[in-house]
């Protein structure tokens, strides 16, 4: 392989780097400031559903979760069904889905 397609070969790796850490970053960010604890992550690719499942000490905190997302850069079609809210003892258990496609420059 020549020098000029190892360069090529880390320029390809670097662009899809950014994006995941631009990703994580506004994720980890979101579900902090709502207090909500990620047990599960699903993600195949930008643009395709993200799957997650979580819990939270209220159900307040999690649809206080999901409408953050969806009011997000970058992130959309955000689906919490209802019966995917459950009470486990003292905490709400979730799963939702939602897409992702990074802000344009990131």
């Amino acid at each position: 392989m020549s020098f000029n397609q190892l360069v090529k070969l880390v320029g390809t790796a670097q662009a899809m780097i950014h994006p995941k850490s631009v990703f994580l970053s506004e994720f980890s960010a979101i579900a902090m400031a709502h207090q909500v604890n990620i047990n599960n992550l699903s993600l195949q690719g930008f643009g395709a559903p993200i799957t997650l499942s979580g819990t939270a000490a209220s159900q307040d905190r999690v649809v206080a979760f999901e409408t953050a997302l969806q009011s997000a850069n970058g992130f959309s079609n955000v689906n919490l069904p209802l019966t995917a809210i459950q009470m486990n003892g003292s905490t709400i258990s979730f799963a939702m889905t939602f897409t992702f496609t990074p802000p344009a420059g990131s």
